[in-house]
């Protein structure tokens, strides 16, 4: 009974086993970003009454990795600047945005800070990260 994998095939085969009638009766699922699975579940008209929920870990990731694309390309404009310190000083901000907030050092709270009043799409990137791991029963922190 039942079938490893991480394909489509394999959640298709894991709906076989429970049946029609068990599958139309599954209100939520949750799952990583998988296409494969979406599809089986989905696509394949397996459980097309429910509601997909993605894992948190993955949808925060993925947030993780948009924010530090952004603090590259502001790292990138500030190594064109004058001031060739700029980007020096810019450069240990990457701990500080990827850092839990209760786990930052002080000097880290304070880059923080100076990113808060700067504001812009750095900021913006970094305060949805957050948003994402701060949901109440989202994320374990």
């Amino acid at each position: 009974m039942g079938q490893e994998g991480k394909d489509a095939a394999t959640l298709d085969c894991f709906f076989d086993e429970l049946g029609v009638e068990r599958c139309e009766a599954i209100e939520a699922m949750s799952m990583d970003m998988s296409p494969a699975f979406l599809k089986s579940a989905t696509a394949q008209g397996h459980a097309t009454r429910a509601v997909i929920c993605y894992d948190p870990f993955h949808v925060v990731k993925l947030a993780t990795d948009a924010l530090d694309k952004v603090r590259r390309a502001v790292w990138q404009d500030l190594r064109k600047l004058p001031d060739k310190d700029a980007a020096r000083r810019f450069k240990g901000a990457r701990w500080a945005l990827l850092k839990n907030p209760g786990d930052l050092d002080d000097d880290q709270t304070i880059t923080l800070r100076k990113l808060e009043r700067r504001g812009g799409d750095l900021w913006r990137a970094y305060a949805l990260k957050e948003a994402l791991g701060l949901t109440p029963g989202l994320i374990g922190r």
